[in-house]
């Protein structure tokens, strides 16, 4: 799926000759924002091939909890209190499915 969206975006850059706003610094870090997402695909596979599904599918659907935290951590953004709420209560109940 990846690989298609990448050659997808490759043909139409090359059509309109754009890169759509993407200037040459900010090609280091959208590598590694993809290769996260690569990461965090591969690593769902397995788990899920080798795990409990059930777990698994819960944690992967954890990932806006994590990015409201990299907010936080990377950019300072403040967490308002429905925000606050909405992780603390993602993750009990995660714990509680998990259990």
């Amino acid at each position: 799926m990846r690989l298609t969206s990448v050659t997808v975006l490759f043909v139409v850059a090359l059509l309109l000759r754009t890169t759509g706003g993407v200037t040459p610094r900010e090609v280091p870090g959208l590598l590694l924002i993809g290769s996260g997402d690569l990461a965090a695909n591969f690593l769902f596979g397995i788990a899920s091939s080798r795990g409990q599904v059930s777990i698994a599918s819960v944690l992967g659907s954890l990932y806006p909890v994590v990015t409201t935290l990299l907010a936080r951590v990377v950019v300072k953004e403040r967490l308002q209190r429905v925000q606050q709420a909405g992780v603390v209560l993602a993750v009990g109940g995660a714990v509680l499915i998990a259990l």
